[in-house]
């Protein structure tokens, strides 16, 4: 599934994962989200801060059409 990854910027240490571009179905409360990035996640990939890995974040994603996470995902990347 192509992810799309955006941060909080109201609630830094959340991370929201969508299908969609804009991130516009991610929680109103919780943004405005920032883009951080994209790419293709499958079952059983792990995702730095994500106890579960792809599994979670799919499952959430397939049943509310988002997933957000207390998770800095983005802190261990490395250029």
């Amino acid at each position: 599934m192509h992810v799309f990854i955006f941060q909080s910027r109201v609630r830094p240490d959340l991370t929201g994962f969508t299908t969609w571009r804009t991130g516009s179905n991610l929680p109103e409360e919780l943004g405005p989200w920032a883009f951080m990035g994209q790419g293709a996640m499958h079952a059983g990939d792990p995702v730095t801060g994500v106890y579960g890995g792809a599994n979670t974040v799919l499952a959430g994603i397939e049943r509310d059409g988002f997933y957000v996470a207390r998770a800095d995902v983005h802190a261990r990347r490395t250029a």
